[in-house]
């Protein structure tokens, strides 16, 4: 189901395309994201805490029914 969710199925109501960028030194960046089917009424959720160097210091995907 998450697959599904995350799969290009939802559609995205934005037209402006956003560039991604390194957060300053010291400084970490947390990118969330999510999307949901209203007639299903499910919703995935995802987080991304980056550092300055661009490392991955954590991520998560939820699936809330």
């Amino acid at each position: 189901e998450l697959a599904a969710l995350t799969s290009g199925a939802l559609l995205s109501n934005q037209s402006a395309s956003v560039k991604w960028s390194l957060p300053p030194s010291n400084v970490v960046k947390v990118n969330v994201d999510t999307g949901f089917v209203l007639a299903q009424r499910k919703a995935c959720s995802r987080v991304i805490i980056h550092d300055a160097d661009g490392q991955i210091l954590g991520a998560c995907s939820r699936l809330t029914m």
